[in-house]
Formats: structure tokens, C-alpha cells, sequence
């Protein structure tokens, strides 16, 4: 069971039980964090000591299952990757790593760090911005970045009141997910995301 927040405004909790059988084909999973406290201009990335989250487990299996379940109930507009990269270094990154043969975990990872890099410079000097977990997710056709805010969520157990600080999964701050088999049809400077 996963807890997730319903609305941005909503405190009322709920659990997503995913019993089906779930079957993705995970090539990659990381999630490093960004830490970065409201009305302070600094940002800084803490990168993930233990590198990749094992892909044959259930529970990631379950996670992914979860964010792109919750990311396709939103309404979603298109985008287009901006033709002009200097000003938007990461879809360099990733059409660099979409065109590799072998996507390893090794450039996966290079991959995730750099983009950390220009998330941490995004978010600098932004005054109201906020950090959180960060998850990059190659999985079947998709390449999703998820920026997830951490919550303090309470559980029963054995009837013993619990808190836990979980991911909010649901309200979903940020989110883009690219098809590859859709993406690498276009040329580079009409590539479409969501």
C-alpha cells in the first residue's frame, strides 16, 4: 500500500492497493534529492550513495505502477523541446541517452546527475521554490522525471499509531513522461513530451 495526498489542498489520506499482477520491463531507477527550503535562495543536490533502486523488486514495480497510474488521471498538455539548447541544456542529455544502443546503468546515472545539476540551477536564486525527492525512471517505452514532496502521513499497526514520512505520489509537483517510441519518430526540435 502506498499513501498519497488527494488535491493540494486536501489533508483527507488514502491507500492505493495494487494486487494486480504488474509486469514493466524497468531498465533504470534512481532518485536523488534536491534540497532546497522555501525563501532560501540556495539549492544543492544530495546524490543517491546507493545508486540504482533494484529493478526486480515488487514493491518498485508497485511504485512505478502507482506514479504513472496517478500521472495518467491528470490532464496533461504537450510540449516541444525547445529548439534553442543553450538555454535548455537537458534535452540534450536526454535525446544523447535515448540515442545509445546500450543504455547502461553507468550513463543512466551520468545521465541523472547532470540533470540534477541544471534542476539545482533552476531552483537557485527562485525564492519560493522547494526541493524534494527527485526520481528519474526509464521503464517499457518511458523516460519519467518525477519531483515528489516529502509528507509526514500516519499509519495503524498492530494498533499502534504510526508516522511515516512517505512521497507524495498524487499531487504529482512535477512530472514529465517521454514515449520513446513516439519521441525518437520526430525530429529534434519537435520531440514531444508530456
Amino acid at each position: 500500500m502506498i499513501f498519497v495526498k488527494i488535491g493540494n489542498k486536501t489533508k483527507k489520506l488514502i491507500a492505493i492497493n495494487l494486487k494486480e499482477d504488474i509486469f514493466l520491463n524497468i531498465h533504470h531507477v534512481i532518485a536523488h534529492e534536491l534540497d532546497k527550503k522555501i525563501d532560501d535562495k540556495n539549492a544543492k543536490k544530495i546524490i543517491n550513495p546507493k545508486g540504482e533502486f533494484d529493478k526486480n523488486s515488487s514493491i518498485l514495480q508497485r511504485f512505478i505502477a502507482s506514479t504513472d497510474k496517478s500521472y495518467k488521471r491528470r490532464p496533461k498538455a504537450l510540449g516541444n523541446f525547445d529548439p534553442n539548447t543553450n538555454a535548455y541544456p537537458l534535452q540534450i542529455l536526454l535525446n544523447n541517452y535515448l540515442s545509445l544502443e546500450n543504455k547502461d546503468s553507468k550513463s543512466f546515472i551520468e545521465l541523472t546527475e547532470k540533470a540534477m545539476d541544471y534542476l539545482v540551477n533552476a531552483a537557485t536564486n527562485i525564492i519560493k521554490a522547494t526541493g524534494g525527492i527527485v526520481v528519474f525512471m526509464h521503464y517499457d517505452d518511458s523516460f519519467m522525471i518525477l519531483l515528489l514532496s516529502k509528507k509526514t502521513v500516519f499509519n495503524i499497526n498492530n494498533f499502534v499509531l504510526e508516522d511515516l514520512e512517505a512521497m507524495d505520489i498524487e499531487s504529482l509537483r512535477v512530472c514529465r513522461r517521454l514515449t520513446f517510441l513516439r519521441e525518437l519518430t520526430y525530429e529534434k526540435e519537435t520531440r514531444i513530451f508530456t
